[in-house]
């Protein structure tokens, strides 16, 4: 609903669709223990949140959106850099279940109520 509303998202376009799912991952689907769980996951330190959004964000887009492997390897490359810095509309990465909740008792400094 946020793209729909902020960033003319257009649903045909898949740039904006690995966009989303991008941003879904760096925001709530890449701690720790989720990416270890993952097929291709490396334990290590550097990088490494940023490795597990593109694999999560491209498994997404194969599996949730019936995109092909290719395309959807190349939508997610092409937008990484913008999309892994954007971090609306919670405002930040969210480290554990207490900074969840603490964003989300900070909703009306962003504007939402």
């Amino acid at each position: 609903m946020y793209d729909r509303c902020v960033n003319k998202y257009n649903f045909n376009n898949p740039e904006h669709l690995a966009c989303t799912e991008i941003r879904r991952a760096n925001l709530a689907n890449c701690g720790f223990g989720v990416y270890m769980q993952q097929d291709g996951a490396n334990f290590g330190v550097r990088k490494e949140h940023a490795n597990c959004v593109k694999l999560v964000a491209t498994k997404a887009l194969i599996h949730q959106r019936f995109m092909d492997k290719d395309l959807a390897q190349y939508s997610v490359d092409k937008v990484f850099s913008k999309c892994y810095q954007d971090l609306e509309p919670i405002g930040r990465r969210a480290k554990d279940a207490a900074d969840i909740l603490r964003a989300f008792e900070e909703k009306f400094l962003f504007g939402y109520h």
